[in-house]
Order: C-alpha cells, then sequence, then structure tokens
C-alpha cells in the first residue's frame, strides 16, 4: 500500500466528533421538518383553483409560470424521496436544480396569484345551471387570497432552503451531475394529468368521438388489460430485486398515486372530476378513496391490518369499477382530466394492493378475511350518515338572491344514495331521514354483494397464484430431467 493510501484509509477511519455527530444529526432533523413543512402546503395549496387551473390552460400564461409550476409538482415526488428515503438522485436533482426553480418560481408570484376563477376560464362539462355553480363556487372558493400567497411563497422559500442543507449534509461528487438526466422521470410520473386538456379543444368532433371512454368501448377494455398487464410486469421487474428496493418502489409509487389523488382537489374547483364539481366530494368515503389512503400506510408502515384490508378489500374494488363504469359518467376522451385520473389512480391502487403479497411482504389466509369485511361494514355505515347529511345540508344552501339548488347533492359516498346497478328493492324498509329517503334494505344487501366479490376475487387470485407455482414446479422438473 503506498503512502497516501495509508494516511487516505487513517484519515477515514478517524470517527467523527460528538460536536460534528450532533451537528449532522440536527441538519437531518431539520430538513425532514421543512420538507414536512412542504408537503404540508402542497397539500393545502391543493384545496385552491389556482394550483392545477395553470395546467387546463397554459396558453393563457407564461412559460416560466407553467414550467415552474409543473417542477413543483414533480417536488412533492422528489423531496420525501430524498429526505424521507435517503434517494440519492432525487437529492441531487434537488441540489442541483431546485434552488433556481425556487427563485424563477418567485418571479411569477403576481402573475399566479391573480388567477380567478372565471365563466370563460372553466368549462362547465356537466352543464351546471348558473344557480347550482354559484353556490357551489361559494363553497369551493373558500381559500382567502393571502392565504394562496401565502402558500406560493411558502412553498418557494422551502424549495430553496431544503435543497441547501442537503447540500450541507452529503459531499458532492462528480457523477452525481448524472442525476439531473433523470428529472424528466419524475416530471413525467408526476406530471399534472390535465395538461392535455387544451389540445381536446383543438380536435375535430369525429376524433373526440373516437376518443369518447364509454362503457365496454376500446378504450375501456384496453385500460382493463392494462390493469393486469403493468401490475404483472411490475411483479416480474420487482421479484428479482432485494426486499429493500421491492420496498422503496412501492413507496416511490404510493407517493405517486397520492399526487395524482390529490389534484383532484383542485380540479374539482376548476374543470370538475367526472360529474362531480363540489370539493366535498373530496372527502374520502368512495371505497377506492379510502383505499389510497390505505395503500400508502400500508406500504410505509408495513403492518399486517392495513396489507391485508388493502389486499382482500381494495384490489377488488380497484377491478370492480372497471368492468362497469356506472349509468352516470362524464369522463369525456382518454386526454380529458377524468378518465387519465380514474385510469392511473385506479391502476396504482390495484398494483399497491395485490404486490405486497405477490411479492411475499405479507401473507393472506382466509381466515385473515374477517377484519376487512368488518372494515367494510363500518364503511358502508360512516359513508351513508355522511351522505344523507350532505344532501340535506345542501337544501340550506342559498344563492345571495336566496335561490336554492335546483336538485339536492347526492354524493352518493360507496355507492349508498345511487345503486351501480339500478336494479330494484321492495321498499318495505325505506326510511324517509329528512330530504332523504334512505333504503335499509338495499344496504345490507350492497355490503353482501362486494363481501361476495370480494371473496370470489380473492379466491380467483389464489387459483392463479396456485397454477403459476405448479407451472414454476413442472419447468424445474423437465429442467432437472434435461
Amino acid at each position: 500500500m503506498e503512502e497516501g493510501d495509508i494516511l487516505l484509509a487513517f484519515m477515514t477511519s478517524i470517527p467523527a466528533s460528538p460536536s460534528r455527530r450532533s451537528s449532522s444529526k440536527s441538519l437531518a432533523i431539520a430538513t425532514k421538518i421543512l420538507a414536512g413543512l412542504f408537503l404540508l402546503c402542497l397539500v393545502l395549496d391543493t384545496f385552491t383553483f389556482n394550483l392545477y387551473h395553470v395546467f387546463s390552460r397554459p396558453s393563457d400564461y407564461s412559460v416560466l409560470l407553467v414550467l415552474t409550476q409543473i417542477l413543483k409538482i414533480a417536488a412533492t415526488l422528489l423531496v420525501p424521496l430524498a429526505v424521507f428515503l435517503n434517494h440519492r438522485i432525487s437529492k441531487n436533482i434537488l441540489r442541483f436544480i431546485y434552488p433556481v426553480v425556487s427563485i424563477a418560481s418567485y418571479i411569477c408570484f403576481n402573475e399566479y396569484c391573480s388567477i380567478v376563477k372565471t365563466a370563460s376560464n372553466t368549462p362547465n362539462y356537466n352543464n351546471l345551471d348558473p344557480v347550482t355553480l354559484e353556490i357551489y363556487d361559494s363553497i369551493n372558493l373558500f381559500m382567502p387570497t393571502w392565504a394562496i400567497q401565502t402558500l406560493f411563497l411558502l412553498e418557494n422559500a422551502l424549495l430553496f432552503l431544503i435543497p441547501v442543507l442537503l447540500l450541507f449534509q452529503d459531499p458532492i461528487r462528480a457523477r452525481d451531475f448524472k442525476s439531473i438526466l433523470f428529472l424528466p422521470v419524475a416530471v413525467l410520473v408526476s406530471l399534472p394529468l390535465n395538461i392535455f386538456t387544451e389540445v381536446v379543444r383543438l380536435l375535430s368532433e369525429e376524433t373526440r368521438d373516437f376518443l369518447t371512454v364509454d362503457n365496454f368501448n376500446l378504450w375501456h377494455f384496453l385500460f382493463l388489460f392494462l390493469v393486469f398487464f403493468l401490475t404483472a410486469l411490475a411483479f416480474f421487474l420487482l421479484r428479482g430485486l432485494s426486499t429493500e428496493k421491492q420496498i422503496f418502489y412501492l413507496r416511490a409509487g404510493a407517493i405517486v398515486l397520492t399526487i395524482h389523488f390529490m389534484s383532484k382537489n383542485s380540479m374539482l374547483i376548476g374543470d370538475g372530476y367526472n360529474v362531480y364539481n363540489i370539493i366535498l366530494s373530496s372527502i374520502p368515503l368512495f371505497i377506492c378513496d379510502i383505499g389510497k389512503f390505505l395503500v400508502f400506510f400500508a406500504v410505509f408502515f408495513r403492518r399486517k391490518i392495513f396489507y391485508d384490508i388493502s389486499f382482500f378489500v381494495h384490489s377488488a374494488g380497484a377491478v370492480s369499477v372497471f368492468f362497469y363504469l356506472g349509468t352516470i359518467h362524464n369522463f369525456g376522451t382518454i386526454l380529458n382530466y377524468s378518465f387519465p385520473y380514474f385510469a392511473i389512480t385506479h391502476l396504482l391502487l390495484f398494483a399497491l394492493a395485490v404486490l405486497p403479497i405477490m411479492l411475499g411482504h405479507s401473507s393472506f389466509r382466509g381466515k385473515d378475511a374477517i377484519v376487512p369485511s368488518l372494515y367494510y361494514g363500518v364503511v358502508i355505515v360512516v359513508a351513508t350518515v355522511v351522505s344523507v347529511s350532505i344532501t340535506n345540508l345542501s337544501a340550506t344552501w342559498t344563492t345571495s338572491d336566496g335561490e336554492h339548488l335546483p336538485e339536492l347533492l347526492e354524493l352518493n359516498f360507496a355507492f349508498t344514495q345511487e345503486r351501480p346497478i339500478p336494479i330494484p328493492t321492495p321498499e318495505v324498509l325505506t326510511v324517509t331521514i329528512g330530504h332523504c329517503q334512505v333504503d335499509f334494505l338495499y344496504l345490507p344487501i350492497l355490503y353482501l354483494v362486494y363481501v361476495a366479490i370480494f371473496v370470489l376475487f380473492f379466491f380467483f387470485q389464489k387459483m392463479v397464484r396456485l397454477l403459476w407455482r405448479k407451472r414454476n414446479r413442472y419447468l424445474l422438473v423437465r429442467h432437472c430431467l434435461e
């Protein structure tokens, strides 16, 4: 060993002083606090019209504003990966790119904060009448201007401070600059799904008709196929990796799912989602919306109860909605926001619900279905109470001129108000509660039908896994014989 090598080995073997270790720990804690605050600000920002409206009409705003906002959305993926999951590529992208993004975004302060919702810049896809629009806007636009401005300034300040703190924690190596090449990947997977809305307006009527999504048409079957194909592909790509890397990619997928899930808040205030145009429909009582939280908890906290509920209830729930889009829906074309949101979030929900079991991170046996079944019963009860309460509350809403809603709001959480398939039941247990009629015969039938779907899907997956194991054994024996 040469003298320089001996000196280098000696220097690197010297333990860091207590004061230096304490300083590094303090920096790490401070970075996590700032990262948590940044993510909280972005979550609050999703309850504003401004955040995602920029992407619906990018030609109305400066390139700098649109670009910095796209990068800011991507930061909601990069920040947790870098700070909480210690992902070096994400750290490097933040350190090298985002101080500049933060400063550039400040230039757009006045442009961003001057955005106001009007009839001319917001399409009325669901043909709501003026009275309904006025009442919904009085509820949706609850965030005051000063709060929007504060959030904008805070987000940019934090996007500057977090990379600076990361610079102090790790030395920069020459090869770290290659990490910038991965920025487009972060942008792509977190890209606002309403970015193509303006393209749809340029299409001919014939093209729009061809691209429109409806029950059992080409696009419906294509995306149903993709749910199973991409989940299987993810399994084959992940199974050869270490458990640690599998967990990392599942957690990254859960963060991407959460980013797109939270985008719906801003879209409900603006262009709308499907048949919904009110922020109250973001209450997570649709069965798949609850599932998006459960799979997040499962891959981050790794508790069996979360794995069991996600696998038994939400994998089947995610797939069942793909088989039938409902009698009333308004997804538009495959380029409008609603269907890409629906397809991507339900695809990720299904994949994150089944992959931990397929990869062996947890197990599921028949007896494990008891708690998820009870959980689903509680969801039905809570969804019924909240849906009925909101419908009765909507009877009290008025415009500035004292006009009421022409039709009361039925959010239909967990299908408790409107049946997914309009099969009538005898009205022997129908009770009027305020302005609502609640069918207490339909609700237990709904519960039993969905539990049956969960059980059937569980046995289907079990059969597929059994056949796959038999195939592998056959190939192994055949290989040994050869």
